[in-house]
C-alpha cells in the first residue's frame, strides 16, 4: 500500500464501511491514513471514534495516541480546523524531484487536496501530472519539465498570498425606533461569526 494511493484509499474505505453503517449519525472522510470523525454530540463521536480505532487496530495499523486529535484546533489534510476557521497549515513543497515514487507521488498528492483552496484548476497542475505518466518502475528517474517548472511556481505564489479561510454569516441587530421591534440583517464575511449590536434611525443604522 505504501507504493499505491489507489490501493490505500481503497482498503481504508473497505476498513470504515461497516464503521459508517453502525454509526451512521457521525461523518467518517478519510484520505490514504488520514481519517477525520464529526458527530452531533459528544456520546455519537466517542462511539464512532472508538468503533474507527478498534476496526483500524484490528488489522495491524499502529495508532499514536498523540497523534489523535480530541481538542481543537484539528489538522487534517493541511488544514488547521479550529471551532470558527478553517485556515492553511504552513505548507511546504518539495521542489526536488529525482524519482517518480518517492517524489513525483508525494508531490502530486499533496497538490491534489491542497489544489481547491488555492484556487488552483486541474489545467495547472497538469504539467505536474504529467510527470506520473510512463509506466515505468517506481524507482525510475524524473526531472521536472520546463513547464512543471512554471506550475510549481505558481503554486508557490499561491500559497504565500493566500490564506484558505472560510467565510461565516455574521448577524446585525438593532432596535427600530418607531416600531421598537428589534431588526436584523444576516451578511457573509471572512473569518469568525460575529453579532453586532445597535439601534437604527430613519436612513441609518449605528452598529457598536
Amino acid at each position: 500500500m505504501k507504493n499505491s494511493p489507489v490501493i490505500c484509499q481503497w482498503y481504508v474505505t473497505s476498513l470504515l464501511s461497516p464503521i459508517r453503517a453502525a454509526a451512521d449519525k457521525a461523518i467518517i472522510h478519510h484520505y490514504m491514513d488520514d481519517v477525520l470523525v464529526c458527530a452531533p454530540n459528544d456520546d455519537v463521536l466517542s462511539h464512532a471514534l472508538d468503533l474507527t480505532i478498534n476496526a483500524l487496530i484490528a488489522v495491524g495499523f499502529k495508532l499514536q495516541e498523540e497523534k489523535v486529535q480530541r481538542m481543537p484546533p484539528w489538522r487534517y489534510l493541511g488544514l488547521e480546523i479550529s471551532k470558527w476557521t478553517i485556515v492553511l497549515q504552513k505548507l511546504e513543497i518539495r521542489t526536488k524531484v529525482s524519482t517518480l515514487a518517492s517524489d513525483v507521488h508525494q508531490l502530486c498528492g499533496a497538490l491534489n487536496w491542497v489544489r481547491p483552496w488555492l484556487g488552483l484548476t486541474t489545467e495547472d497542475l497538469a504539467p505536474l501530472f504529467d510527470l506520473l505518466k510512463g509506466g515505468e518502475e517506481l524507482s525510475s528517474p524524473r526531472v521536472l519539465t520546463p513547464e512543471a517548472k512554471k506550475a510549481l511556481e505558481k503554486v508557490q505564489d499561491c500559497m504565500s498570498t493566500r490564506q484558505a479561510h472560510r467565510s461565516h454569516k455574521s448577524v446585525l441587530t438593532w432596535r427600530d425606533p418607531q416600531t421598537q421591534q428589534w431588526e436584523a440583517d444576516v451578511v457573509e464575511v471572512e473569518g469568525s461569526p460575529q453579532v453586532a449590536v445597535g439601534r437604527s434611525r430613519p436612513g441609518i443604522r449605528e452598529v457598536f
